[in-house]
This record gives C-alpha cells, structure tokens and sequence, in this order.
C-alpha cells in the first residue's frame, strides 16, 4: 500500500491510515447531529452549550463583607463542592495598608554610560611603521633564489631540447645521434648539458654573481670563436705532456712501461656521467649549438677553468686535433666532466696511443685515478675499442 496516495487516507483495503473524525466527540448538542445512536447514559459527553446558571443578585448599597457573604451563600447553594469551605468570618477582613512608595526601588534605573574606552598606553591600537622609503639605506632585500634551467636556457641562447629525469638511455642516445647527423649537414653542433645549480653558477654567472646578459654573452663569443680559428698546432699538450711525466719519473715510474706495458682496458660505448641503472639521473638539455667546427663548442659554452679542468684553448687544441685524427666530437659538458663521441670507428694503436698522450697531458686523473694499473697503456687499449672517452677533473 502507499501511504501518500493523493486521497490522502483512503484506503481501500482498510489496513492503514482511516479516518478516525467518526465519533461524535465533536458532535455534541447544539453543533452536529448525531448520526450514531445515543451513548449510553454512563458515558460522559463534552457538552459545550451548558446551560448557564441564574444570575446572582447583589446589593451594591451593602459593606464588602456583606457582599461577600450574599456571594457566598449563593455559591453554596448552586455548588454542591463549595459547601465545605468554612465560613467566610474566619477569613480575615480586608485591610487597606498604605504602601511606601519611596521605599520601593525604582523598576528601571537609567544608568550613565561611558562612549568613550580609553586605550591602554601599553598595547597601542594601531602602530605605524616607517615605509620603505623612510627605512635605513643599510636594508638589502634578500636576493631571489634564481631557477637553474631559466638561467641555463638564457645562457645557451640556441634551440634545445628538454629530456626530464628519468628517461631511458637507448631513447637519449637515439635523440643525440639524431641531433648529431643531421647538424653536420645544417651547420651546428649537438651537445648534452645537465640541468644543475653548480652547472649554473659557474657558466652564467661572473665573479661578482651577475647574471650575463644575452648581448654581453653574443659579443663575448663572436671574439671567442673568431680566436679558436687561429689554433694550430698540439705544442702545449705535448709541452704539458713532457712536463707531467718527468714529475712521475722522478718518483721511479718506468715512462717506457708506463706506455708499452699490456694492460686490459674497460670498453665504454655510452654516456655515463649521469647514467645509472639503464636512466638518466639528471634533467638534461639537447642543444644545437650553431658552429659548423665541434671543438669550437667551447666558444659558446666555456666550461674550462671549472673543478680543475684546464683552459678552454686548450680544450679546443686537444678537441680540434682528435676530430681531425678520428672525427671526435665534445657530446657532453659539465662541471669537471666532458665525454666525447667518436662517430668513425675506433682509433688504431697508434693514434690510439697519440690521443692517450694528449689526454694524460690535459687530464692526468684519466690516468692516475681511472684505471686499475695506473698506467697509459691501459688507456691506449681502452681508446681502441671504445666509441665514448671520458675526462673527468673531479
């Protein structure tokens, strides 16, 4: 059944809500017809037309206690359940006593109000402060805290491409040859820079922590690349060659075996300065640097003199002589850290053991720190089968 059907109470089957306005509670004489039979004589009804009793007559010329007496008895006979109460003479006469009206309080007190709270000397309600033009002109304002790859990307001031952390290195080695291929073709380079606030502290920034601005960069390097046209020649690297291995044979390292001796060297066919576990760990920037010349990179992003490396002209001889030998290109720049890619194969024995040289003149802790026996010739046998060379001044 439902019980909010539109009739509101009808119900047809009789086993809900009825309408319970049937009795004749509401129908008593003189407002309804009674259309049941009459209730039994036992059954009080509500009877709302009683008959009114008779008037009660009083003497208005008598005393109130006379009055009160013809009321009384009056009650007494028309009220069967007044009859008990006692006499009125034991009730005490009326009495007017005269009220104090000056010993009352008053039923409303106007009270003053005070509109004016004065302030506590202590807590002042408002303080002023001296504005920015009245302070002291010893006040700095902290310095904003600059976004690494902001200042990156202003820097390079070339097309490049975004790889986030996290990308897997056979995807970054596609992109980078991709890059590499079709820039010799285009006129420019293709490099791979990390994203990081050293990294940006040390190439966007002078001495005295000023940002380069992009014309200053622009002039700095039409100079700079107009400067690396010039070099010719290995003399500095074989110069620096010579000194740093008279300085080991002084200590009584054989510089014959040093070289000659047959020592197993690491094969490294891939980025590794910020790979680890198959990804990269650092955000990383795909830049199409525009020079023709690979070793002229260094004219646009001088990462020499940082964590130990040597001078950017002698990055370019060292980089201008390996590409002419074998077709070696700078692939990636960071601080202390430049890998090449060699894209024509590996170098013989020979030239292999040239560029060994010139790599222990400019990197000596290629050498010293990054082999097992210490020595050149387990470099030589590593540049022999490997397509990536590393240098590392950290």
């Amino acid at each position: 059944m439902d019980f909010f059907d539109d009739d509101f109470g009808t119900d047809n089957e009789n086993n809900g809500f009825q309408d319970d306005f049937t009795d004749d509670f509401f129908n008593d004489d003189g407002f309804d017809t009674d259309s049941h039979e009459a209730a039994p004589a036992a059954r009080p009804k509500f009877n709302r037309a009683r008959v009114s009793p008779e008037p009660i007559n009083i003497d208005a010329a008598a005393s109130p206690q006379e009055q009160y007496a013809m009321l009384f008895a009056k009650a007494a006979n028309a009220s069967p359940e007044y009859r008990d109460i006692p006499d009125y003479r034991e009730i005490p006469e009326y009495q007017d006593v005269p009220v104090n009206r000056e010993s009352e309080a008053p039923a409303y007190r106007e009270e003053s109000v005070q509109r004016e709270t004065p302030v506590s000397e202590e807590v002042p309600a408002y303080q002023e402060f001296p504005s920015e033009s009245e302070t002291s002109d010893d006040y700095e304002e902290p310095a904003k805290e600059k976004n690494p790859a902001e200042c990156i990307v202003q820097y390079v001031d070339c097309h490049y491409k975004f790889l986030p952390c996290g990308v897997d290195v056979n995807e970054l080695n596609r992109k980078y040859l991709y890059g590499l291929h079709y820039g010799l073709d285009w006129g420019y380079t293709t490099v791979i820079i990390p994203i990081t606030a050293e990294f940006s502290q040390h190439l966007c920034f002078d001495e005295n922590n000023r940002q380069y601005a992009v014309d200053e960069l622009r002039e700095m390097r039409r100079d700079s690349i107009a400067a690396a046209a010039e070099i010719a020649g290995t003399d500095m690297l074989s110069s620096s060659y010579i000194n740093k291995t008279s300085i080991i044979a002084k200590r009584g390292v054989d510089i014959d075996a040093f070289e000659r001796a047959k020592y197993n060297g690491a094969t490294i066919n891939c980025f590794s300065s910020f790979v680890k576990n198959g990804v990269t760990t650092k955000d990383l920037l795909l830049l199409q640097v525009p020079v023709a010349e690979p070793w002229k990179v260094f004219s646009w992003l001088p990462v020499g003199d940082i964590n130990g490396a040597p001078s950017n002209e002698m990055l370019m001889t060292a980089s201008k002589h390996w590409y002419e030998l074998c077709g070696a290109v700078p692939a990636v720049l960071d601080c202390g850290v430049i890998e090449y890619f060699v894209p024509n194969g590996r170098p013989s024995y020979d030239t292999a053991l040239q560029i060994a040289r010139e790599q222990f003149a400019i990197c000596h802790e290629r050498v010293l720190c990054l082999t097992r026996s210490h020595t050149l010739s387990e470099l030589v046998d590593s540049l022999t089968k490997s397509c990536v060379w590393y240098l590392g001044w950290k």
